[in-house]
């Protein structure tokens, strides 16, 4: 009876042992798994880190650009009014000149018009 007792415990032994090593395995490869998501969301992460800091630097650059704007926008605006203040300053006869344009009509083009147009308003078209 000791004999065959002997027998299983080194069948249970063994067992154990196979399902030690196994249940290891198993337990080793799920590691390599998560430490493979793991990895791939850190590089994720890297690219969304990098992507952001690339908005950052290139919103920062549009904004420097749009002060610029702004502000030579507000060195024009101040040199508008100091010449507007300067004409204001002018007298009339300086400030306007007067434009007259003497039209000549040299030719009968607009009588004889008028008279085309007079004649084709009289014309009885019962008659035609």
């Amino acid at each position: 009876m000791f004999a065959q007792l002997n027998i299983y415990k080194n069948l249970i032994i063994g067992s154990i042992v196979f399902t030690l090593i196994l249940g290891l395995y198993f337990y080793i490869h799920l590691l390599k798994l998560q430490i493979d998501n793991l990895q791939n969301t850190l590089k994720d992460s890297y690219m969304e880190a990098a992507n952001l800091k690339l908005q950052s630097e290139r919103y920062k650059n549009i904004l420097d650009v749009q002060s610029k704007e702004i502000e030579d926008a507000r060195i024009n605006e101040s040199l508008a009014k100091k010449k507007l203040l300067e004409w204001r300053a002018k007298p009339p006869s300086i400030k306007y000149k007067i434009i007259t344009k003497i039209r000549e009509v040299k030719s009968n083009d607009c009588k004889d018009i008028k008279n085309t147009i007079d004649a084709i308003r009289h014309i009885d078209y019962d008659k035609l």
